[in-house]
């Protein structure tokens, strides 16, 4: 799919508004420039979180957050949990929804954290 707008830049505001929110960048992971895919590492309070930034037409892109137990040596690769949240159609004129698409993934992320607590006090109690 062709875009009409230069993605090397969307990445970089991507970049900016995250950082204003609190992340910090860690590096660009992957590019894909057939399929107009960027993928980027953030620490976000002590966790990497990837974010996917995928390029659309009519001057849009979508974002997709995800936080992985193994990537965060949280539990084995063999058993561990991933969690994503995707928002498609941001302008990429205005990065309002994307300051808060990822509000609603840090507040995911405060969720899992609360019932992990949760589960491994009443793991210690049995």
């Amino acid at each position: 799919m062709k875009i009409d707008y230069d993605l090397d830049e969307l990445v970089e505001n991507v970049i900016s508004v995250l950082k204003e929110i609190g992340l910090d960048f860690l590096q660009e992971e992957d590019r894909d420039d057939r399929t107009n895919t960027r993928i980027l590492s953030f620490v976000y309070d002590g966790d990497i979180i990837n974010v996917v930034i995928y390029g659309e037409s009519d001057r849009r892109f979508m974002v997709l957050y995800a936080y992985s137990e193994s990537v965060n040596g949280k539990r084995a690769t063999a058993e561990y949990e991933t969690f994503s949240y995707t928002v498609a159609g941001i302008p990429v004129d205005d990065m309002t929804r994307l300051d808060k698409s990822f509000r609603t993934f840090s507040k995911m992320i405060k969720l899992y954290r609360e019932e992990d607590k949760a589960e491994k006090q009443s793991e210690n109690n049995i």
